[in-house]
């Protein structure tokens, strides 16, 4: 199936808090990788940031997705990297559909190695592929599709992710004005816990779809 991106698509995000940046985000679509005999989407991140923001906290991240060939973005495995501050930590996610179950690898410098496993629900995406996901169904679907549901697994649990289309809009961003499609999210735990405020996405109305700008 065809998708609103490619291999080399990089998106770069610059954070902002109160106007002033903090630091940056930036997200690559390196080539496809055979994964235990599949072919995988691979997709790479880091976050850093800024100079001045070292003083109340200094942070590099870095993580890694791969996840099924296809528009779905069912996920194989996921890696992340945290440096923040003195505190550092990896963790590897390998998810097995086949038996339903996520065995997460963790390694901190003042803990011994740990392991655990989780449940995996049908249709779960990761962190990074649910962001490729909700782009690819923009994609196929005209006008926008009005609610899209699908869990979601981080943090050692699985999320409940709703996206909920809000209408077209404006958005300028620089000297560029862009038209936009705008989605809140929400993301819920066991039906009970939500989270407070919103989380709005304003995606390019175009053919790529692209994640323009991000409010929380």
């Amino acid at each position: 199936a065809r998708l609103p991106f490619d291999v080399g698509e990089r998106m770069r995000f610059i954070v902002t808090y109160l106007g002033v940046s903090g630091g940056s985000a930036e997200v690559i679509i390196q080539p496809p990788v055979k994964h235990n005999d599949t072919w995988a989407h691979r997709i790479t991140g880091e976050v850093k940031s800024e100079r001045w923001y070292s003083w109340i906290m200094q942070i590099h991240d870095s993580i890694e997705g791969l996840m099924f060939k296809g528009t779905e973005f069912a996920p194989l495995r996921f890696y992340i990297n945290q440096q923040e501050s003195s505190f550092r930590s990896s963790k590897v996610l390998d998810f097995d559909p086949g038996k339903g179950v996520v065995r997460q690898l963790t390694k901190r410098k003042d803990r011994s190695e740990a392991r655990a496993e989780f449940p995996l629900s049908e249709g779960t995406k990761d962190a990074l592929g649910a962001l490729y996901y909700l782009r690819s169904q923009l994609a196929s679907t005209t006008p926008p599709p009005l609610n899209l549901n699908f869990p979601i697994f981080t943090s050692e649990k699985t999320w409940t992710g709703k996206a909920t289309y809000l209408g077209s809009d404006i958005r300028k961003l620089g000297r560029k004005t862009y038209e936009t499609d705008v989605f809140r999210l929400i993301t819920t735990f066991g039906g009970l816990m939500e989270q407070k405020g919103d989380i709005k996405i304003w995606f390019t109305n175009d053919s790529r779809h692209l994640p323009l700008y991000i409010e929380a």
